[in-house]
């Protein structure tokens, strides 16, 4: 792979017309919510944050706390990345001891929700998924039929969970970095951009091969090797026999 290529996605409902219309206009148009992994023990050395930013990438707000607070880049921990045009909400973990001046956050563009203390910093990971609230402006609204169709199609077949364009940076950048990084080629970069890069490198191989199970009609199929889900529980198991 000496370039990387990122594909675009294939439509699971390619044969059903869309209802036109646009996203994200405005970032109160997408909005994210954190659904934490556990709730908060109400003790321990580390104060957890519900905040609320707007237009604010996961990576501005790190920054902005550690700045305003004086803190060191492992002090801040969050479970997972959230969208930068968009309204997002979610959980953000730092020292307990700073807790008399986190009102120091708060601007135009963040919010502090809620605060609690937990035992555990929060970690990459620690969160059971997102909630979304997308509105979609301009859309056909005499296209209603086949939004019944598509949305049947999602309820019996589900989603496929491609990575989208926000996860590969400008002009795609991100994983082309990744990629340098993987092959030593002697670019430095900090911590949080190393392990941003090489995540996006793994998301264009798993966008490829889930673009692939589409086109082959193996979507739905389960395969020797597959690495599943349990629902609800999200226990992670190996396919070691199909049937």
């Amino acid at each position: 792979m000496n370039e990387i290529e990122v594909p675009t996605p294939p439509w699971l409902t390619a044969n059903i017309p869309g209802c036109g219309g646009k996203i994200k206009v405005e970032p109160a148009d997408f909005e994210v919510e954190e659904i934490p992994a556990y709730p908060l023990s109400g003790e321990g050395e580390h104060l957890f944050l519900w905040i609320e930013k707007t237009r604010m990438s996961t990576e501005q707000l790190c920054n902005h706390i550690q700045k305003t607070l004086g803190l060191g880049f492992g002090d801040v921990g969050t479970a997972g990345l959230k969208d930068l045009f968009a309204v997002t909400r979610q959980w953000v973990s730092i020292p307990f001891k700073y807790e008399p001046e986190v009102s120091k956050i708060e601007n135009e563009r963040v919010r502090i929700l809620q605060t609690g203390r937990h035992g555990n910093k929060l970690r990459s990971g620690h969160l059971h998924g997102n909630r979304f609230r997308i509105l979609i402006r301009d859309a056909d609204p005499s296209k209603t039929q086949e939004v019944e169709q598509i949305l049947n199609v999602i309820r019996t077949q589900g989603m496929p969970n491609f990575y989208g364009p926000q996860r590969f940076g400008y002009n795609n950048e991100t994983p082309k970095i990744g990629l340098q990084l993987l092959r030593k080629e002697g670019r430095r970069v900090k911590p949080f951009l190393r392990k941003l890069a090489l995540s996006a490198v793994q998301s264009v191989l798993f966008n490829v091969y889930l673009a692939d199970r589409i086109q082959d009609g193996l979507f739905r199929t389960v395969l020797l090797g597959d690495v599943m889900s349990k629902w609800p529980t999200g226990g992670m198991f190996t396919v070691k026999d199909p049937s």
